[in-house]
């Protein structure tokens, strides 16, 4: 359903947020770590699945400039880090 941990700034906005399934990083329908700019914008995305950095149709780590745009990107097949080229 919901992230299990919520951590916050002292401003009140949200500085992440995990999803776990069975005491493991786990998340099918969006990232299973959400880290947050104090302001609120979305710093960055990770997908897990199985407690493993997972995603098979797009980047499984998604970093984003201060602008919202996408910094950089990595790609994870069951852990293990992928050509990205």
């Amino acid at each position: 359903d919901g992230p299990a941990i919520i951590r916050y700034y002292n401003n009140g906005c949200i500085r992440y947020e995990s999803y776990y399934i069975n005491g493991k990083l786990n998340r099918e329908d969006g990232p299973a770590q959400i880290r947050y700019n104090e302001d609120g914008s979305i710093q960055k995305e990770k997908y897990y699945f199985n407690g493993k950095l997972h995603k098979e149709d797009s980047p499984a780590i998604i970093y984003y400039n201060k602008t919202g745009s996408i910094g950089s990107e990595l790609y994870y097949i069951n852990g293990e880090l992928q050509n990205s080229f």
